[in-house]
């Protein structure tokens, strides 16, 4: 089953562009890689640059881990940056991609908890619009505490919240993480990760007053742990049920090392204590479920729930037997990867969901490490995952997402087969972060190589699905971006947004022939330009891929 790949191995696209080159002889673009935009989940033209944005926050290792769509579609951005040390980053975004001047410094804002590594996680947006933001804060080689910050809408830290606008939680004096955040209806925070024990770690959870102080009601003086009997618990995900219980995913290592890691997971009440009506696998461990194979690793890194109180967790499966799984089972998997488990709301897996009936689907991207780090539910109840591919251990990744129908079955209307692949620079790219627009964009968010500045924030934009007219506009907007840099002057660019003016205005009434002829003029004049030394070949390949794609579309 082929995927769609954002890059020079587009096939299709391809194709749309070489019969309009055969009509205008335009050979010099057969070589160059292009953009195609026709269906959900290809890369969005109107977001930054052809689908992608990339932020250097002057420091050479900047990585998103988190992120959330504000109401205005202002995108909100949480991770790490280092210039000396590590430090908590933010950026926020307009809802074309580019930063927002209104937040922080230009866009930007970075804080130093006093340690050495401060690391943001974890991401959550109160309905007054300040930002709860959860991490790690480890000073020297001193173990970490929970690191809790709220910023005021502007990027400032809120004063009003702990310590200057931040907290930091210690559990019994060793390293502690925080990996996710949410918020209740009383604006309570809680905080979900992990906490190193004197002999192993453990899920850990705090939760705190909305003024940052820990709520004292809530397990042993606002903090729990719990223990699933192995070496280390690791808390990755969390949701809050409607009930007010909480859930918590993520992985367990087990004490015997012929089982490996395993999928964890723990239902809470409101007050902290485990919910013995959840799981139920052995009366040792009430309140925790678990999914337990001789032969797989496996491993949730997010968590969802559906409206009917199903869980569905993200994460990997691994073959840890000789690295190829059967085709006829129905974990399907080849190394590692993507995994969705679907559990029935006791903590049991739904044999409802999934191939063979097991309430597991694995996706392989052709690669050999494939991690799904994040997953998000659509309001038609299809569910996407997005992390990374790569060929190899030692190979560059690419961001990697996936779209499955109810049932677990990839959703063919989306990229190729149901998967899409990104690259951004040639280097190795890593997804961390999903969220869905209002409009059912999907917004995917993570680091990427850059040969100067190191890793640097990426971003990318899928489309839910290709509107002509609006791609047509972008592309009008593209081409002032061009002359503003000066990669193009007005009188070079003369009649390029005229022509597009024009298509516009034979979209909005409906004579979908009369623009791509428009369309197929502009890529005429496009070419000209490019052919007089007047317009760079990878801009024209961008302004051609998209006027392309749309021709390709209104046919």
């Amino acid at each position: 089953m082929r995927m769609v790949r954002e890059d020079t191995d587009d096939r299709v696209m391809h194709e749309t562009v070489r019969t309009v080159c055969a009509v205008f002889g335009f050979s010099f673009l057969l070589s160059l890689p292009l953009v195609s935009l026709g269906q959900a989940g290809e890369l969005d033209f109107c977001f930054g640059r052809a689908g992608r944005v990339t932020t250097d926050f002057a420091g050479d290792e900047d990585v998103a881990r988190a992120m959330s769509v504000q109401g205005d579609g202002k995108i909100v951005v949480a991770g790490v940056s280092r210039v000396a040390d590590l430090d908590f980053a933010l950026a926020r975004y307009l809802p074309d991609g580019s930063l927002d001047e209104s937040f922080g410094n230009g866009g930007l804002v970075t804080t130093d908890f006093a340690g050495k590594q401060d690391e943001a996680e974890a991401i959550a947006l109160q309905a007054d619009g300040k930002i709860v933001v959860a991490g790690r804060s480890r000073g020297g080689d001193a173990g970490g505490d929970f690191a809790v910050a709220r910023y005021l809408p502007n990027g400032s830290l809120d004063s009003a919240f702990g310590n200057g606008g931040w907290v930091s939680t210690d559990f019994y004096g060793r390293n502690d993480e925080a990996h996710a955040v949410l918020l209740q209806d009383d604006d309570k925070i809680v905080v979900a990760g992990s906490a190193k024990m004197p002999l192993n770690v453990d899920y850990a959870l705090a939760r705190y007053h909305s003024n940052g102080s820990l709520d004292a009601s809530f397990g042993d003086g606002g903090r729990v742990t719990t223990d699933f009997k192995g070496v280390g618990d690791f808390g990755n995900s969390t949701v809050l049920q409607s009930d007010g219980k909480i859930i918590v995913a993520g992985v367990s290592k087990s004490l015997s090392g012929s089982i490996g890691r395993i999928l964890s997971m723990a239902r809470y009440h409101p007050d902290g204590s485990l919910d013995e009506s959840f799981g139920g696998q052995s009366v040792n461990l009430p309140g925790r479920a678990s999914v337990v194979t001789l032969s797989y690793s496996l491993g949730a890194e997010s968590v969802i729930l559906q409206d009917d109180g199903k869980i569905v967790t993200a994460g990997l499966i691994f073959d840890r037997r000789d690295h190829i799984c059967s085709p006829d089972s129905p974990e399907d998997c080849t190394a590692e990867d993507f995994a969705l488990f679907r559990f029935l709301p006791d903590g049991s897996l739904d044999t409802e969901f999934g191939a063979g009936a097991t309430g597991i689907v694995a996706t392989d991207f052709a690669g050999a490490i494939d991690l799904a780090r994040s997953a998000t539910l659509q309001s038609d109840g299809k569910i996407v995952a997005a992390g990374s591919t790569k060929e190899s251990e030692f190979a560059d990744g690419d961001f990697a997402l996936a779209r499955y129908l109810p049932d677990g079955s990839l959703d063919e209307s989306f990229g190729g087969g149901g998967m899409v692949t990104t690259d951004f620079s040639g280097a190795n790219d890593e997804a961390f972060a999903t969220a869905l627009q209002g409009d059912g964009k999907v917004v995917v968010a993570g680091n990427t190589v850059d040969l100067i500045n190191g890793l640097d924030f990426a971003l990318a934009r899928y489309v839910a699905q290709s509107i002509p007219a609006e791609t047509v506009s972008c592309i009008a907007g593209e081409i002032g971006d061009l002359v503003e840099s000066g990669s193009i002057s007005n009188h070079q660019a003369y009649g390029l947004p005229a022509i597009l003016k024009a298509a516009i205005k034979q979209l909005d009434k409906g004579h979908e022939h009369s623009a791509a002829i428009l369309l197929q003029a502009f890529i005429k004049r496009v070419d000209a330009l490019v052919n007089a030394g007047k317009l760079a070949d990878s801009d024209a390949q961008l302004l051609i891929g998209a006027a392309g794609d749309v021709i390709n579309e209104l046919h």
